[in-house]
C-alpha cells in the first residue's frame, strides 16, 4: 500500500501540545487533555460528556492507557469527573486555572535548565483558548467530521468473533474479556442468562457504563475470591451471574460494583 494511500484510509488525525503535555504529566495525560479540550467551546463552559469508547478511538489510547491518563490529570487536579448515574454518563471539567499554573511552571523550569529556545513560548491556555486560529481549526475539523461520519453499531470483538453492541452475547463476552482474571468465565450461554442480559441492558444500555462494572472488579480482593468476606461468604467470587442479580438492600449489585462499595479501605 502506498503511503498516501495508508494516510488517506488511516482516519482523523489527531493532534496535541507538546508543551502543554510537558506540563501536565506526559504525552498521553496530554493528548487526553487537549481532546477533551476540543469539546470545549470556551473556557467558561463549565463541563463536556463522552463516551469512554469513544475517547479510546479517538485518541488511540488502550482501556489501561485512558484510565491512567485520566488518573495523571485527576492527581494534577487538571481534570474532575462526574458520574450521571441516571444517565450512565461521566461529565469532565477541565480547571483552566490549574494548567496554566502547570504550565508557567514547566516553562520556568526550562528556563533555569536552559532548555531549547522553542519551550520558551509565553502561552497561557486561555490564550490557546481564545486564539482565532485554534477555533478557526476547530469549526473546520468538526464540519469534516460530521461530513465524513456515518452511525455505525458498536462492535465487542472478542478473539475472531464480533457481536454487536448492546447484546446478551457482547455483555458476556466482555465480561470474560474485562473483568477480573479470577473471576469464573462464562462457558454456557443459557436462555435464563440470556434473559437476565437482556434485563439488565435494557437498564444499562451504555458500553461504558459495563467498562466500567467490569474494570471496578479488580480493584476490590473480596469481589476476586481473595478476601474472606465473613460466614456465607468464605468462596465468593463476583461471577457474571451475580453482577446481574439485586443485593438484600434492593440494590443492584453491578450498581454497587461501579459505585465501588466493595473497594478495600486503606
Amino acid at each position: 500500500m502506498k503511503l498516501s494511500d495508508f494516510l488517506t484510509h488511516a482516519g482523523r488525525l489527531v493532534g496535541y501540545y507538546p508543551l502543554i503535555a510537558k506540563a501536565v504529566g506526559g504525552a498521553k495525560a496530554g493528548i487526553l487533555l487537549c481532546q477533551l479540550f476540543y469539546n470545549f467551546q470556551s473556557i467558561e463552559q463549565k463541563e463536556t460528556h463522552k463516551d469512554l469508547e469513544e475517547l479510546e478511538g479517538e485518541t488511540g489510547l488502550t482501556t489501561a492507557e485512558l484510565r491512567g491518563a485520566r488518573q495523571t490529570l485527576k492527581e494534577n487536579g487538571v481534570l474532575t469527573e462526574r458520574l450521571a448515574k441516571l444517565e450512565h454518563r461521566i461529565y469532565f471539567s477541565l480547571n483552566f486555572a490549574r494548567i496554566d499554573e502547570l504550565l508557567e511552571a514547566y516553562l520556568a523550569r526550562c528556563e533555569i535548565n536552559n532548555c531549547p529556545p522553542q519551550a520558551h513560548v509565553k502561552l497561557t491556555t486561555g490564550q490557546i483558548a481564545n486564539s482565532h486560529l485554534v477555533l478557526s481549526l476547530k469549526e473546520d475539523l468538526k464540519k469534516k467530521e460530521e461530513k465524513n461520519t456515518h452511525p455505525s453499531d458498536k462492535i465487542i470483538k472478542v478473539k475472531d468473533k464480533n457481536y454487536p453492541w448492546p447484546s446478551p452475547e457482547a455483555l458476556i463476552a466482555l465480561y470474560n474479556s474485562e473483568a477480573a482474571d479470577e473471576l469464573p468465565a462464562v462457558s454456557v450461554i443459557s436462555p435464563g442468562r440470556i434473559k437476565k442480559a437482556k434485563e439488565y441492558l435494557s437498564k444499562f444500555p451504555t458500553l461504558e457504563f459495563w467498562k466500567e462494572v467490569f474494570e471496578e472488579t479488580k480493584l476490590s480482593p473480596f469481589l476476586r475470591g481473595l478476601k474472606n468476606g465473613g460466614q456465607g461468604h468464605e468462596h465468593f467470587k463476583a461471577s457474571f451471574d451475580w453482577l446481574l442479580t439485586k443485593g438484600k438492600d434492593g440494590t443492584e449489585n453491578c450498581v454497587k460494583t461501579l459505585e465501588g462499595r466493595y473497594r478495600e479501605e486503606k
